[in-house]
């Protein structure tokens, strides 16, 4: 806003002083420099009142936007009527001189910003997470094909986790879990779909913005729009360009820059240069701040930006070469009656670590600019994952959700704090709901400031085969989108149903109970792993030891009957808790354009 004034001003002026004096005195009584510094003065005394705060909505909003109006019109008769005065009373000089002064005016909104890093003894907190990002795909966790070297790095100033899982493999329920530190049937957001984070959850955003910190979040996944709730708490957050903490006109354009962006360039790469934008320009830059990425990349359709897409298998000229989508194939049959070929698979699987390969580079740029603003050194890194991806594992192609096994329930963790010069191992096993109570301990504002399920996670002791915390942790799955399809669950939903989840108005109340019973679960008390996946004729266990087989691929039910006895108590009396719990969970209606989004992300589909 300061720089189109300036400029504006500038030519403003310019004209005004080569023009005849008729017309100079008639251009300075109505100059447009006076309006747009009359607007600047008026946001100046307005925006602070504003920023730092929430986004708003209802009456909030409204109140806010009146107080703006007020603010800016004000500030434009102001500037006009003050300008209009000098005119009258001005000397006429020389255009050479108010090209002069006007120059020196416009100078400052030209000038690059200064960065002035965390001046405060609390630590900044960088959120990382990646979409659809197995545990087992990257270089710090033994994969040879692996090109991550950025997160490699980070990995060796960090604490990684030998086993880390999501409440739940969906983006929405599984960071609602890591924001509130709860399980999806206590916040309730049980899918994508039907449910928004209600006001009622206190999250991280919101216990760090009370503390001190400058918050802002960045995301490219249509299901994280402004409307899922999942934003709470934060000043700033940027959905693809859209920032709703900014003027509508301002929103637009850079909405319609950043949507060109992504059309035309690497995606995730268009996601950190908004982020990165935010490190160097945020508000109150001595403040200890608090900026949470997402990235998409490795998400279906798997098409690697260059050279990923060329990298991993570069002499496949078959079908899908490059590109895996859902064009030529529906969504339901690709994941549950593949009928590719198996050379078409092993590429398909490389094009998705060609997407890790993305998300790695992303990163990396991101971490550079932390480091740039001087910041690294005060700021507590963790990154992780929504969920992982089932690449072929238990019969299940390219897809997430339907099932809690181990390639879409797993993911990986890093958590790198400032004092900490060498990467570890922790034995431990733990949960994304435990990473809210974690920041905020390690932060220093203290693991217990709002009630959260999970747990602060101890450091990672530095013998690597010291005793390992062993919590139970439990999960489930999505409701099964694909019920005629799939043998493991019963409950069947109808297809129309089960396939077009946005389009029921009357869910609720018909739907959702009968689809939550059809939801697998699982309960893990290291190094044991319970799946119990529900059916009319008799649920069906199976235990898995994750120690040895964390892709859960082997049964070891019989051979361990007690173990999975217990942990089949263990599972039911944590569902039975869930279903008499009620949650503050709003009702999700999806517009066009997110279930346009969503459908050519494979959200949406038959």
């Amino acid at each position: 806003m300061g720089a189109a004034g300036a400029a504006i001003g500038f030519l403003w002026g310019f004209f005004a002083s080569v023009a005849s004096s008729h017309w100079r005195a008639a251009l300075a009584r109505t100059s447009p420099f006076a309006i747009i510094l009359g607007i600047g003065i008026g946001l100046l005394v307005w925006l602070p009142r504003v920023a730092g705060g929430e986004i708003l909505e209802g009456a909030k909003l409204w109140k806010s936007a009146l107080g703006g109006i007020a603010a800016v019109v004000g500030g434009a008769l102001a500037g006009h009527f003050a300008l209009s005065w000098l005119a009258r009373r001005a000397t006429p000089r020389p255009w050479p001189a108010d090209l002069a002064i006007l120059l020196l005016i416009a100078l400052p909104a030209f000038l690059p910003s200064r960065r002035v890093p965390n001046s405060s003894d609390r630590l900044n907190v960088l959120l990382l997470t990646i979409d659809t990002l197995r545990a087992d795909r990257l270089g710090f966790t033994g994969y040879p094909q692996a090109m991550s070297p950025h997160l490699d790095r980070l990995a060796r100033r960090s604490e990684a986790f030998a086993l880390a899982v999501t409440p739940q493999p969906r983006t929405l329920p599984a960071l609602a879990s890591l924001m509130t530190g709860a399980s999806p049937h206590t916040h309730g957001v049980r899918d994508n779909f039907h449910y928004t984070l209600g006001p009622a959850s206190t999250t991280l955003a919101e216990v760090l913005r009370n503390r001190g910190w400058v918050t802002a979040a960045v995301n490219s996944n249509p299901v994280l729009s402004h409307d899922s709730g999942i934003y709470q708490g934060f000043a700033t957050a940027d959905d693809r360009g859209d920032d709703w903490s900014r003027l509508t006109i301002v929103r637009g354009l850079r909405r319609l820059s950043t949507l060109a962006a992504m059309r035309t360039r690497d995606r995730d790469q268009v996601v950190t240069r908004l982020a990165a934008d935010w490190l160097k320009h945020r508000a109150s830059p001595g403040r200890p701040f608090f900026l949470w990425t997402h990235w998409l990349a490795p998400h279906m359709p798997y098409e690697p930006a260059p050279p990923f897409d060329l990298s991993f298998d570069p002499g496949y000229e078959g079908d899908y070469a490059r590109v895996l989508d859902y064009d030529r194939i529906s969504k339901g049959d690709m994941t549950y009656r593949n009928p590719l070929p198996p050379r078409t698979i092993e590429h398909a699987k490389a094009l998705y670590d060609g997407e890790v390969a993305t998300s790695d580079r992303a990163v990396g740029a991101l971490l550079r600019e932390v480091e740039v603003t001087g910041d690294l050194d005060h700021t507590l890194i963790v990154l992780t994952a929504d969920h992982g991806e089932s690449l072929d594992e238990q019969a299940y192609y390219f897809n997430h959700g339907d099932f809690v096994y181990g390639p879409a329930a797993n993911v990986p963790l890093l958590i790198a704090s400032p004092e900490n010069s060498s990467g570890t191992i922790s034995r431990s096993t733990v949960s994304l709901i435990d990473l809210a109570p974690t920041i905020l301990e390690r932060a220093g504002v203290g693991g217990d400031a709002f009630a959260a399920e999970g747990r602060p996670i101890p450091h990672a002791p530095a013998a690597p085969d010291a005793d390992a915390r062993t919590i139970p942790l439990f999960g489930e799955s999505d409701f099964c989108r694909f019920p005629d399809l799939n043998d493991r669950l019963g409950f069947l939903l109808p297809l129309e149903v089960a396939q077009n989840p946005e389009r029921i108005p009357d869910w609720k109340e018909k739907w959702e109970a009968q689809a939550i019973r059809a939801k697998q679960r699982y309960a893990i008390v290291a190094p044991w792993k319970l799946v119990l996946s529900p059916h009319p004729a008799g649920d069906r266990l199976e235990l898995f030891d994750v120690s040895r087989d964390p892709l859960d691929l082997v049964n070891v039910s019989a051979a361990h009957p007690e173990i999975t006895k217990n942990l089949e108590g263990l599972v039911r009396r944590w569902m039975q808790e869930g279903e008499g719990r009620g949650t503050s969970a709003g009702e999700r209606i999806l517009d066009e354009e997110t279930i346009a989004r969503m459908r050519a992300l494979g959200y949406i589909g038959k």
